[in-house]
């Protein structure tokens, strides 16, 4: 049915959105590329030795879209904080993304005392590495996609939508919420 007077058109992207590049799943963890974009699922332990893996993959990103790149990590509500090391692990990464990274987020979703406990401590982490870049703590996946598709360079072909962004995100979670049934 054409569109009446006063009536509001929607136009809907039909092209589906480009593959995601799944990188390494594990029981506590997964890494995949989607456009520009490294996105890091945590189940229960960050394990420090993960994290160097995921600096790797984020250096070799930036080597093949050096105008800017974006890195996403989702702690599931069973991940623990960071340890030392893997603190100390995640500083490096951050620094590796120094001067092109264009937007890094850190999602550690619910609610509670002890949910904004683990927010703070993360953000503080960040704080602590300085990053060169904008980097925020959210508490949802849709809060952070919004806030990636302000910030993200388009990189090859349209711009990312935020929705994209939520739906690449969600893949990856479900990738690691697979392996560890």
């Amino acid at each position: 049915m054409p569109p009446t007077s006063g009536s509001i058109v929607q136009r809907v992207r039909t092209t589906p959105p480009p593959p995601i590049d799944v990188l390494e799943v594990r029981d506590a963890h997964a890494f995949a590329y989607w456009r520009n974009m490294l996105i890091l699922v945590w189940r229960r332990e960050t394990d420090s030795s993960a994290v160097r893996r995921a600096r790797h993959h984020l250096i070799e990103l930036i080597k093949r879209h050096p105008d800017g790149v974006g890195l996403m990590q989702v702690a599931l509500p069973e991940a623990e904080p960071p340890d030392s090391d893997a603190r100390g692990a995640i500083t490096d990464m951050l620094a590796a993304g120094r001067g092109t990274v264009a937007c890094s987020s850190v999602i550690y979703g619910g609610t509670g005392f002890w949910m904004a406990s683990v927010r703070a401590l993360v953000a503080g982490v960040a704080m602590l590495a300085r990053p060169g870049f904008p980097h925020q703590v959210f508490a949802t996946v849709d809060e952070t996609a919004d806030w990636h598709a302000r910030l993200l360079p388009a990189g090859e072909g349209p711009a990312p939508s935020r929705f994209d962004i939520k739906r690449a995100a969600d893949a990856v979670v479900a990738a690691v919420d697979k392996r560890s049934r």
